[in-house]
């Protein structure tokens, strides 16, 4: 994090399925879910519930669904004992317990190895607040989009224009 940065280490108080920590990056807002696997020896095993790892939640996988539907993002950071793995749990959230290290790695947002580098943290950073920029922006076209076709659609119909 940079000097300007907030993040907040969320303790459950809220109650069931919050996500670790609550971040604004440059005036962007981000969830992020903290997770630290160790990764199984064989390739084709599920990386989140081998070695007595903690999977995702229902309440967890339930919070991420939620957001999602309220047009929000979050995220979910993986670390294990070889790498780190930044995943969008807003758009992954129900599929990640049942992927393979592999299979995490190819739908990461971001992936370094361990120990992390001065310059990952900082990328990790980036790629955070660029996500959470993305979304913002395109969520807010979705919206102009919308108003721009309810007024063509009210215009068609013979009402006046603003």
């Amino acid at each position: 994090a940079l000097p300007a940065d907030r993040l907040d280490r969320i303790e459950n108080s809220f109650g069931s399925g919050y996500p670790d920590v609550q971040a604004c990056i440059m005036a962007e807002d981000a969830w992020i879910e903290l997770k630290a696997p160790r990764e199984p020896a064989r390739a084709a095993t599920h990386l989140m519930t081998c070695n007595g790892n903690h999977p995702l939640l229902e309440s967890q996988i339930n919070w991420f669904i939620r957001q999602r539907q309220a047009g929000g993002i979050a995220f979910i950071l993986v670390r294990t004992n070889k790498r780190m793995m930044l995943i969008e749990g807003t758009k992954h959230a129900e599929h990640v317990n049942d992927w393979t290290v592999s299979e995490m790695i190819d739908n990461s947002l971001f992936v370094c190895s361990v120990p992390t580098k001065h310059d990952d943290w900082r990328m990790l950073r980036n790629v955070i607040f660029t996500a959470a920029r993305y979304h913002r922006l395109h969520q807010h076209t979705k919206a102009q989009q919308l108003l721009d076709d309810m007024e063509r659609a009210r215009l068609a119909r013979g009402g006046v224009s603003r």
